[in-house]
């Protein structure tokens, strides 16, 4: 009897055994029926990226595409993604494959295109965190940033749309429509400027409490704007740029004014001398004068290949030299004509910053300096840095000595809140006063809602802006160009403008706006068809399987 128990013992291990390895086959058989396996960093609090991302592993799955969602703060994707040590490498190795991601052009030209698409653009010196090289792209880009002749600019903008269309670094996803929601008697908030344009922010009543407190959901990652990569609104309201873009509400139309420069640039006629004569009377926040040396400082700084400056790509393909003809005048030696150089000056990258505290320190610092990680250097702009909680808020006083007149708002509390329905709470209660355009878009499902609450404006922005999948193109897999293609037939990007958007967007099947000058609308139109996505990863060299 003792002999039988020890047989069906035997029996039932030996069966569960079976079991085990035949379900741990069946286990690696599903694994090897991917093609492969991609991971796509998104942070779930932003709504709407959490739900692209869903469809998207449902969308690829049908290719026999395993998409992994690796979840994190928004903060945590960008250090990955700009990072110099880790931004090449696959998320295997610490690094990342896949992000979706959104970039804010300026209204008025093709700035910070160059840093973003081209190869001298490759994190820290710039924004091209998918490493796109391309050298046929760079050309075009080239030729359409470095003349004045508009056919000429045309012809070479739209090749370089061709040549993305090919061989993209993302897939184009949508163009948003940006609802901007604030109380109904703040007045000059503007979606497409955000934080830019602060000094225009107004009551329309008089009221005690003079405070706008922002709510954002992104964390503030540097002080210094030189290092800016994303956060603007945290620290553009206390740094000035020579110019900034005024929007004009009556025309609709967005213009330059000069700041802390007298007028605009005045350009030689060969375009390549830019003399900027700098505003008299300016002061830092903490009372000492602007001078033609601290923009002269700013500049050199950029262009410095040690500061890591994030305007560097685009700054050192445009400037060769600064120098001072006098203490308020200031002179640029360009390597070609720039047509858009007013528009890179404006922007927050290319804010001015003190020469009397930052001089002494190496460039190489800059980035660890305290002035960047615990409290800013003073600035020239609208308000003034008061106090910072790490994670949670800042801060502002307005600058009773801004060059443009004291601001209308004497307090500004820009305040961290990464769910967007946690926001639009705040925001309704009355604790927040306006609501970034992030959050706005995240919550577009409520538009109809909150249209109708006399207490609330909401005003919908065109942005010049792209919605896109990034793509890592140093990644083992996704260097092939028609992978990358294929992946952009999956994205059923009408269903998600309708759907997930609720309208307030567009399918892009460019990173151009379709308003702007040289956008290439003989382009093919954004398309969702899994069959042409089949094709091309076969050209790539994969067996996919039939499709349902």
């Amino acid at each position: 009897m003792q002999k039988y128990k020890y047989l069906i013992s035997l029996t039932i291990i030996l069966l569960v055994a079976t079991l085990l390895i035949t379900a741990g086959s069946f286990t690696t058989v599903a694994k090897d029926n991917s093609l492969f396996t991609l991971h796509l960093l998104v942070n779930p609090s932003s709504t709407n990226n959490f739900k692209i991302a869903q469809i998207l592993q449902n969308e690829f799955s049908k290719l026999g595409i395993e998409l992994k969602l690796e979840t994190m703060e928004t903060s945590t994707i960008n250090d990955i993604m700009y990072s110099p040590k880790y931004g090449d490498e696959p998320f295997e190795n610490d690094g990342w494959d896949l992000n979706i991601g959104l970039y804010w052009w300026w209204p008025k030209d093709y700035v910070w295109f160059k840093g973003c698409y081209h190869t001298s653009g490759i994190p820290p010196q710039g924004w091209n965190t998918w490493g796109w090289k391309n050298g046929l792209a760079d050309l075009h880009l080239d030729k359409g940033l470095s003349t004045y002749d508009k056919e000429s600019r045309e012809k070479h903008l739209k090749k370089w749309q061709e040549v993305f269309h090919e061989d993209p670094p993302h897939a184009n996803i949508y163009w948003p429509e940006s609802p901007q929601i604030t109380a109904s008697a703040l007045k000059g908030v503007n979606a497409f400027l955000w934080t830019h344009n602060i000094y225009q922010w107004h009551w329309s009543d008089d009221r005690e409490d003079n405070t706008v407190t922002y709510a954002v959901q992104e964390k503030l990652r540097n002080l210094n704007p030189l290092f800016l990569n994303g956060s603007y609104y945290w620290v553009e309201p206390m740094y000035d740029p020579l110019y900034k873009i005024f929007y004009n509400s009556e025309t609709g139309e967005y213009e330059y004014i000069p700041t802390m420069a007298k007028s605009l640039p005045k350009i030689s006629e060969d375009g390549l001398d830019v003399t900027i004569p700098i505003r008299k009377g300016v002061t830092w926040h903490d009372g000492e004068p602007l001078t033609a040396e601290d923009v002269k400082f700013t500049y050199d700084t950029i262009l410095n290949t040690e500061t890591g400056a994030s305007a560097h790509g685009d700054m050192s393909g445009v400037i060769s030299e600064v120098t001072i003809e006098d203490k308020y005048t200031i002179k640029l030696k360009l390597k070609k004509p720039t047509p858009y150089l007013t528009s890179l000056l404006a922007s927050g990258s290319a804010s001015i910053i003190p020469e009397h505290v930052l001089g002494d320190v190496p460039p190489s610092e800059l980035r660890k300096h305290s002035t960047n990680v615990d409290k800013p250097a003073p600035g020239t702009g609208p308000y003034k840095f008061v106090n910072w909680k790490k994670g949670q808020s800042m801060e502002l006083a307005a600058n009773e000595n801004y060059v443009k007149g004291v601001p209308t708002v004497e307090r500004v509390l820009i305040r961290i809140i990464p769910e967007p329905s946690t926001a639009l709470m705040a925001f309704e209660r009355g604790e927040v006063q306006a609501l970034s355009p992030y959050i706005g878009q995240s919550v577009s499902g409520e538009m109809d809602r909150l249209r109708k609450k006399s207490d609330v404006e909401v005003e919908v922005f065109i942005s010049g802006a792209v919605k896109f999948l990034a793509f890592n193109t140093d990644h083992p897999i996704l260097n092939n160009r028609y992978v990358r293609r294929a992946l952009s037939y999956a994205i059923p990007r009408k269903h998600i403008a309708e759907n997930i958007l609720h309208g307030f967007a567009k399918p892009a099947n460019s990173p151009v706006p379709p308003f702007w000058f040289a956008y290439n609308d003989e382009l093919p139109k954004p398309e969702y068809n899994l069959e042409k996505a089949k094709e091309l990863l076969e050209k790539a060299g994969y067996d996919v399987p039939d499709l349902d």
